[in-house]
């Protein structure tokens, strides 16, 4: 996913044609495995069953999106982005990434009161700024002045000035 590109020309390239063939290949190679499971387990109907797992259900949304993009349906972009979770596949052969996983997942709802807060520090902040500097900023555009500019012992450069002449006052960056 993170190779490919929607460039002009790029699915017709050597790096584009390799990547939909790699395409091709993986989500053959899941296909093949998502039905031998279900032959071994059963789709649905009893409790054990390949479709019972969520972890599973993942694998299927992921074969299904697979199968999406290669039939290139109108523009899939967002579903091609779900394909990032295949690394997520090999959670279901790791008994302690599960763990793992469902404890993260089983903490979502106790961070909403997290969220709640921060949106509220955020709007208080936010309303706190906008009233201190009421405009001040406001299309403003500078040009550095280096005059009185030194070096720190760090290499970090400091006390440059940006200067706004009185032409440029009113102009917009």
């Amino acid at each position: 996913l993170a190779l490919d590109s929607n460039a002009p020309g790029f699915p017709t390239s050597r790096k584009g044609q390799q990547l939909q063939l790699a395409d091709y290949v993986f989500t053959g190679f899941f296909t093949v495995e998502a039905l031998l499971k279900v032959l071994a387990m059963g789709l649905i109907a009893k409790p054990n069953t390949y479709l019972r797992s969520g972890w599973n259900c993942v694998d299927v949304a992921i074969i299904a999106t697979g199968y999406i993009s290669i039939a290139g349906f109108a523009n899939v972009t967002a579903l091609r982005a779900i394909r990032a979770l295949r690394p997520l596949r090999t959670i279901t052969r790791l008994k302690e990434m599960r763990v793992v996983i469902s404890s993260m997942v089983k903490s979502l709802p106790g961070l909403a009161d997290v969220t709640v807060l921060m949106a509220f520090y955020f709007a208080i902040f936010g309303t706190m700024f906008v009233l201190l500097f009421s405009g001040e900023l406001q299309n403003r555009c500078g040009d550095p002045d280096f005059s009185l500019a030194y070096t720190d012992g760090n290499g970090v450069v400091q006390g440059v000035r940006y200067v706004v002449g009185d032409e440029a006052k009113g102009d917009i960056c």
